[in-house]
């Protein structure tokens, strides 16, 4: 693949255009519904040393479209209203691959209807779930041997249910090497509006359960710290991911605590590596789900959403 089409320059859209600039040889196009988002691409490369990044703007999405083929990299980093109908559109064009931002969707009719196009034409898709790609945690999953239970617990401080959850849920899935899981209880506190105006997100709490293994998740809307821990029949793990540092302990030696600093990895980062995988076709190297793989993940918050009847919040 030699074409990337970047959808969404907003502050994440950003991250991917310093991740694309490590990587030579492509024809690179940014498109975004606001002109504002567009204009301040300009002022973000200057400090950043990209001034010399060559990039086309497309200001309408028809061209956007007319723009796609077999040899083209879809990256779709707008917000979640309205992405399934682009995405439905840039599946139509059948391109060579594409990377979604999460949630794919605001809505399960809104994600089933992608899933069948995107099956029936074999495109590649791959969805930004990131702690998939943090070093500590693929070290964690390297240490859990024992597959006789586990008990994940997630505290959420003053981040939403629908946009920081839905990772939590997907790190329950894959930590376990689960394939489905069920929403068994829940509670539901109230919406607050995000920083950008017009999309909000959830206070309340979700568990899931798998056989033996089991995920708390909880967001109380406060400022608190924000941690993981897993518990297994023979190892207990402590993350604390904004101090950066992680803490071991083993059942039957509960005296000897081992720490760590985390190694953290950002979407400028890591996203390099990911795209040249896929434009080199070296897909065994991409530790990322298809857009088809995520759905159970995405029915965890669906089926939350429709319990507690609040199935038209506006999410990003």
């Amino acid at each position: 693949m030699t074409r990337i089409i970047l959808l969404g320059v907003g502050n994440l859209g950003k991250r991917y255009i310093q991740a694309i600039a490590r990587i030579c040889n492509i024809d690179l196009f940014l498109y975004d519904i606001s002109a504002n988002a567009v204009q301040t691409v300009p002022e973000f490369l200057i400090p950043n040393g990209l001034k010399g990044l060559e990039y086309k703007i497309v200001s309408d999405f028809n061209q956007v479209l007319s723009l796609i083929n077999e040899n083209t990299l879809v990256i779709v980093a707008t917000t979640s209203y309205g992405r399934a109908d682009m995405l439905e559109k840039i599946i139509c064009r059948i391109p060579g691959a594409i990377i979604c931002e999460k949630p794919v969707a605001q809505k399960e009719k809104e994600y089933l209807k992608i899933m069948e196009p995107l099956a029936q034409n074999r495109i590649l898709s791959f969805v930004d779930f990131t702690y998939r790609i943090q070093p500590f945690y693929q070290k964690i999953k390297s240490i859990i041997t024992k597959k006789d239970g586990g008990i994940l617990y997630i505290n959420l401080p003053k981040t939403g249910l629908a946009c920081a959850g839905i990772h939590q849920i997907d790190l329950f899935f894959w930590l376990f090497d689960l394939k489905s899981c069920t929403l068994i209880n829940s509670s539901f506190s109230r919406t607050y509006e995000q920083k950008r105006a017009g999309y909000f997100d959830i206070v309340g709490s979700i568990e899931l359960e798998s056989g033996d293994f089991k995920c708390y998740i909880n967001n109380s809307g406060e400022e608190n710290l924000r941690t993981a821990q897993i518990i297994l029949s023979d190892l207990v793990i402590s993350v604390f991911e904004d101090q950066r540092i992680m803490g071991i302990v083993e059942k039957l030696n509960p005296q000897k605590i081992t720490t760590e600093m985390l190694e953290y990895s950002f979407v400028s980062n890591y996203m390099t590596g990911i795209i040249q995988n896929i434009m080199k076709n070296n897909l065994s190297e991409i530790n990322l789900p298809s857009i088809e793989e995520s759905f159970n993940q995405h029915k965890i918050l669906f089926d939350y959403l429709n319990k507690h009847s609040i199935t038209d919040l506006n999410f990003t």
